[in-house]
């Protein structure tokens, strides 16, 4: 830790000598040298520090100052939540002297509904009505990492278990990740390897492919315990492992929570404790599964967004969430579908909006349901879309929010954060934007397009994305 601080130091004090540096007093070569050089140590300096904090946190993470105990929960994409999916199976890992030891992997709806557990006003408004301040499995319906994680933590003391240090959170996209750095995993309970091409269909739904729920569940809990027990025995190469922590952190395929607040702030800064970025025009939308089926499988959803800019600064929205539901429309019964009937294959979803600060709903639509509630001192508005196989369902929200700055030269900006929740299939976003009438633009961000006084931008975001468009 100490030689990666000194390397980040030094890496810093480079960067601001450079950074006194004028190039247009330079030649062609040294300028561009200068450039290249800047580039290069703007692009490892994050790296360095990010390692430096890890190497500080691990010792103590990882046992060296007494033994820790964390909770390790497998969250199902099928079942959509907030944070990823519901909680199927879990495990206590143990960590002492930097040797790492799983219990059994269980089915966690075996653990049944426990004593209620505390959490701030709004949370427990929002999130009692899913049981998620009762039922381990309901805890993720939270978007946000360190809210789930602290209910977890809470929850699992409340049962009476052995207090735990912390929460490590994986999905079927984690275990696909994971697989290409340390092989294929094999194990009796599945006719095949497990692969990174096949985990998640076999996670997301083979595994569901039964009518059996107690089989169902159990065979979840078995393949989880034969990855992870793999993971934990197999030495991997440390490149490939990396790209897969990497990419698996940064999608939220992979969240860790602490219960020990000077490590949860380390876990922040490294990216890796499942935090939604606090923006003030999030395009933020959250669905949380509402079916006893996992025909979440199937689902694709679709979110347009758009919005007209008034010369005031002032932007009228209107927001469609779609889910479309490409389940078949029959087969025999199963965990996977339900059983043969009119409601075959259905699958709803809650759709939660989450506004901009200050902003005001102007209509809800669509759905069976409509609310207006509040969670982190923001609006959401929340619908409840189903539809059967083939079908689909759109829920409307209409707003007015206060979303441009002024920039000191008296130029205009706008700004939209893309905040998409960890899923089987990343949602597909589209954005259009519509500046004010004779409004010049100045410059925007790289990914979006300006065309004719309109912002567009459309894509499959599994990681936030910042959109931004100046004017005057």
């Amino acid at each position: 830790a100490p030689a990666l601080r000194e390397a980040a130091g030094a890496v810093g004090r480079a960067r601001a000598a450079l950074a006194a540096v004028d190039p247009d007093g330079l030649a062609g070569p040294l300028a561009s040298a200068v450039a290249e050089a800047r580039a290069e140590l703007d692009r490892r300096a994050p790296t360095l520090e990010r390692a430096a904090d890890a190497a500080e946190l691990l010792p103590a993470f990882l046992g060296a100052e007494g033994p820790r105990r964390y909770l390790l929960v497998a969250q199902n994409l099928s079942d959509p939540r907030g944070s990823g999916g519901h909680v199927g199976s879990h495990a206590v890992l143990t960590a002492e002297g930097g040797r790492l030891e799983l219990g059994p992997m269980a089915a966690t709806v075996e653990l049944g509904r426990g004593p209620a557990v505390e959490a701030p006003p709004d949370v427990a408004q929002r999130y009692r009505r899913f049981g998620s301040l009762e039922w381990l499995m309901a805890a993720t319906y939270p978007p946000d990492f360190r809210t789930a994680g602290r209910l977890l933590v809470d929850l699992w003391a409340a049962r009476g278990e052995e207090p735990v240090d912390g929460v490590i959170s994986v999905d079927a996209v984690w275990m696909a990740y994971l697989l290409e750095a340390i092989g294929p995993v094999e194990t009796p309970a599945w006719p095949e390897p497990l692969t990174p091409a096949n985990v998640v269909e076999v996670l997301a739904r083979g595994t569901f492919e039964t009518g059996d729920a107690d089989a169902s569940n159990a065979l979840q809990a078995t393949l989880a315990e034969a990855l992870w027990r793999a993971a934990l025995e197999r030495t991997p190469e440390l490149r490939a492992f990396g790209e897969a922590l990497g990419r698996a952190t940064a999608e939220r395929h992979l969240q860790v929570y602490s219960a020990h607040p000077e490590e949860e702030a380390v876990l922040e800064e490294l990216g890796v404790a499942g935090a939604v970025p606090e923006t003030d025009h999030p395009l933020q939308v959250v669905w949380d599964g509402a079916s006893d089926n996992r025909a979440g499988y199937f689902a694709e959803r679709e979110v347009a967004y758009r919005a007209v800019l008034s010369p005031d600064g002032w932007a009228e929205v209107e927001l469609a969430a779609t889910l479309r539901n490409g389940a078949p429309s029959s087969g025999p019964p199963s965990i996977l579908l339900g059983a043969p009937g009119p409601r075959f294959g259905w699958f709803a979803a809650y759709v939660n909006v989450h506004l901009p600060p200050g902003a005001r709903v102007l209509d809800l639509r669509g759905g069976s349901l409509a609310l207006e509630e509040r969670e982190d001192g923001r609006p959401v508005a929340m619908g409840l879309v189903e539809a059967g196989p083939g079908g689909s369902q759109t829920f409307r929200v209409r707003y007015r929010a206060q979303a441009v700055e002024e920039l000191p030269d008296g130029s205009r900006r706008f700004v939209l954060d893309v905040l998409p929740q960890p899923a089987l299939r990343p949602d597909l976003v589209s954005v259009e934007v519509e500046l004010p009438a004779g409004a010049d633009v100045l410059a925007a961000s790289p990914e979006v397009r300006v065309e004719a006084g309109v912002m567009t931008w459309e894509g499959n975001p599994t990681t936030p994305r910042h959109l931004w468009v100046r004017y005057r």
